[in-house]
């Protein structure tokens, strides 16, 4: 991730952690209920148990919880580069591993599947599609079978927040096939959000 953004990363969940500790609101997510849609997206990827899964931005490891509560055991990883997130994340499961760092660790092909919740959400300049399109085929990269980033979306009905880089999907897809030709869309779940596939096979 660019420096900037990794500043403004910081910057606003560590406020947020400061004012809520463990809870959903810390990771900027309106409720719980909207964080498991998005998970549920992530999910329909096509995710399996016994698969190896990182999740870049991954917060307090609640993508595992949720993968459990589905019965859904697999070797998953989790990366960020919020220290407080990392530490309540190996408090909550001592089993499992937990990185305080970028996609910057992690070689290609490493995991069947990574998967990225809210992680290109801040509004910069330096956030161009050019860069953007570097850290997903990074992400691509990293992974075996696909790759699955979610984005707020342009196409909201909402209201917009300021400081949040809403994103069209046209020009989010139009990224994405240049890394793979084989990418699906879903912007079917929540109104001001939507998730990108990619996929090698």
């Amino acid at each position: 991730m660019i420096e900037t953004l990794k500043k403004l990363n910081n910057q606003f969940y560590n406020e947020t952690f400061s004012k809520h500790g463990e809870d959903v609101r810390s990771l900027g997510w309106g409720s719980k209920e909207s964080q498991n849609i998005r998970f549920r997206v992530l999910l329909e990827m096509g995710i399996k148990g016994g698969q190896s899964v990182l999740d870049v931005g991954c917060g307090f490891g609640d993508f595992y919880d949720f993968l459990l509560s589905q019965n859904i055991n697999v070797d998953y990883v989790g990366a960020d580069i919020n220290k407080n997130f990392i530490k309540v994340a190996k408090q909550k499961n001592k089993s499992v591993i937990f990185h305080l760092s970028d996609t910057s660790s992690f070689s290609n092909d490493s995991f069947d599947w990574v998967v990225a919740s809210g992680v290109f959400c801040f509004d910069d300049e330096n956030n161009n599609l050019n860069k953007l399109t570097k850290n997903l085929s990074k992400l691509y990269n990293i992974s075996k079978k696909a790759a699955a980033v979610n984005f707020l979306s342009s196409e909201t009905k909402g209201n917009i927040k300021e400081g949040f880089r809403h994103y069209k999907p046209q020009n989010i897809i139009n990224a994405a096939l240049t890394i793979t030709n084989k990418v699906s869309l879903r912007h079917d779940y929540l109104q001001n959000d939507f998730t990108v596939y990619l996929y090698k096979e």
